[in-house]
């Protein structure tokens, strides 16, 4: 059982892990991507892989991608500024090469196969960690939420879509 001290501890170690992180690469230069404003192209390589193992079993495919991340793009538009910059920290957490290493990976994302991410995401939804498990979950819920929100995705789950309403 988890106690409130160690909890304390652990998101202000995390905090103060992921705000130096932040800081400290804010000057770094990313390569933007014209068609995002919340994503550059790393942060699209790493969401792409990320949401095919997280969709696996789903009518998902490659081509589907580019909406799907436009979608999960509108749902971080759509949070507060604070949580905004909270999803910008974790995702400069998969990032960074620190950041991979605690997550125990070393080369980039982009190059990983399904397994490894696989691997990874059940390393950090089961983290002793409690800041670990809550990146899994927002991510997921990130995800999952921005891909079950599209018509096109109805289908596969049997949802006829919402009642017509007769006047």
């Amino acid at each position: 059982m988890i106690h409130r001290r160690t909890f304390f501890k652990t998101g202000i170690i995390g905090a103060a892990l992921l705000g130096g992180a932040y800081s400290i690469t804010s000057s770094l230069k990313s390569t933007p991507h014209p068609d995002y404003k919340f994503f550059d192209k790393e942060d699209l390589s790493i969401m792409g892989v990320f949401s095919l193992v997280i969709l696996k079993g789903t009518s998902i495919k490659e081509e589907d991608l580019p909406k799907l991340l436009k979608d999960i793009e509108a749902a971080i538009m759509g949070l507060p500024p604070l949580v905004q910059l909270e999803v910008k920290e974790l995702m400069l957490l998969f990032r960074l090469r620190p950041g991979r290493w605690l997550l125990g990976r070393n080369a980039p994302w982009g190059e990983a196969s399904h397994e490894d991410v696989d691997a990874m995401l059940n390393d950090i939804k089961f983290h002793s960690l409690p800041i670990f498990r809550g990146a899994y979950a927002a991510l997921c819920e990130l995800v999952t939420a921005s891909y079950y929100a599209n018509s096109n995705s109805w289908k596969g789950i049997g949802y006829p879509g919402p009642l017509e309403l007769s006047e």
